[in-house]
Formats: C-alpha cells, sequence, structure tokens
C-alpha cells in the first residue's frame, strides 16, 4: 500500500520544513485481526525517507541557529567596537589637553626663567652701581680728610662757624662747639656745604646744616689731632 508524504514549508526561522502528512485516524483493533495490522506497518524505504527528512530539518534548524549566533555576535562585535571608538576619542582628546596644558608649563616656566635672569643682572648692575659711589665717597672723604689739616682749607671751615657761634668752649684744643646743642665739640663735616658745625650724637637727628640750611647729602667724621 502506497503512502503518499505531501512536503510543507513553514518554520520559526525561515527554513523549509519536511514533514509526512498525519497518519490515518486509528481503527479500532476490533476489526483486524493481527494479519490485518501488519498491513499498516509503513515500509522500510519510507520510514528510511522519514528518518531522512527529519535529520535534514535538524541540521537546517541547527544551521539557521547558527546564522541566528552569528548575527547576534556580529551585532555585539559592532555595538562593542562604536563604544570603544568613543573610549578611544575621548581618550584622545584629554591627551591633546594635557598636552596643551603642559606646553603653557614650559612657556611659563621658560618665561620665568628669563625673568630671574633678567632681575640677577640688574641686581649685578645695581651692586656694581653701589661699590662705585662707596669708592667715590671713600675718596671724597679721605680728601676732605687731607684738606682738613691744610691751615687754608681750616680757614674756609671754620670762617661760618665762627660768625654765627654765639658761645665758645674754652679747651687745650680750641675745638669748635656743635651749632645743634652748643654743648658738645664739632666734629662732624656736611657735605656738600663742608660746614664743620655738628656733634655726632646730633648729627644723627639732623638732615640739613644748622649754619647754612642746605641738605645733608653725606657726612664725615673728624678725628682731630
Amino acid at each position: 500500500m502506497a503512502v503518499q508524504a505531501p512536503l510543507y514549508a513553514e518554520n520559526m526561522c525561515g527554513v523549509q520544513d519536511w514533514m509526512v502528512n498525519p497518519a490515518p485516524a486509528l481503527i479500532p483493533s476490533s476489526y483486524f485481526t493481527l494479519q490485518d495490522r501488519s498491513r499498516y506497518t509503513l515500509p522500510f524505504h519510507l520510514q528510511q525517507n522519514a528518518h531522512n527528512l527529519a535529520k535534514i530539518q535538524n541540521e537546517r534548524l541547527r544551521s539557521a541557529l547558527r546564522e541566528q549566533r552569528k548575527r547576534q555576535s556580529a551585532i555585539l562585535l559592532k555595538c562593542m567596537e562604536s563604544k570603544a571608538m568613543h573610549l578611544i576619542r575621548q581618550k584622545e582628546e584629554d591627551l591633546a589637553r594635557a598636552t596643551k596644558k603642559t606646553m603653557e608649563l614650559e612657556a611659563s616656566l621658560r618665561k620665568a626663567e628669563t625673568e630671574s635672569h633678567s632681575w640677577q643682572n640688574l641686581a649685578k648692575a645695581k651692586e656694581a652701581m653701589i661699590m662705585d659711589l662707596n669708592n667715590k665717597l671713600e675718596q671724597a672723604r679721605e680728601s676732605l680728610v687731607w684738606v682738613s689739616n691744610a691751615p687754608e682749607d681750616a680757614e674756609s671751615l671754620f670762617r661760618d662757624q665762627q660768625e654765627g657761634e654765639v658761645k665758645q668752649k674754652s679747651n687745650s684744643n680750641n675745638k669748635m662747639a656743635c651749632k645743634h646743642c652748643n654743648a658738645r665739640s664739632s666734629c662732624v663735616v656736611f657735605l656738600p656745604c663742608r660746614h664743620l658745625c655738628s656733634c655726632k650724637s646730633c648729627e644723627t637727628f639732623l638732615e640739613a646744616c644748622p649754619v647754612c640750611n642746605s641738605i645733608k647729602e653725606a657726612s664725615i667724621k673728624v678725628f682731630w689731632v
């Protein structure tokens, strides 16, 4: 007895499924003898065909599942690549900002070093100027001490003090009295007027010559011999 096996092409994965028509309705066993039942057993070649169709269907299902997993893996990989590219761009931007900040700091450091060298050179120039002025002032003091020992210059130094002096203090050295306190002897010469008119104690507080009122720029202590 030949059994027809129509094929059906429907499944969830879009793969053609091959199925054998449903078996006919079961007939109660009371209607057939044991010899009759043997007539409804499928021949071996039909059983083999059904087995082969089932095997083909299973293989196609497995192939469809593999393709589905492959597509899902591709989608996941693409998503991960997108996230990785975003992180890489973010890191590159951070690196660019850090590089720019480093360059700015290096430029500031170079500028500070240049300014430091400039200040050092200026300080050296000022120091040399001060040393030169000190040398000139020392030379002027030595000249005034030498001049104070000469009779003609001594007369010039004492002329103005003698005219303005109200009271003289008599002593063995005939020293002039201080024009500020009139108590101690004058031992300080004011510059640039060169008046011997103050004692050492009063000279500290005087900003101008007490004889001619000229501004005191420097002073020299005279040691009497």
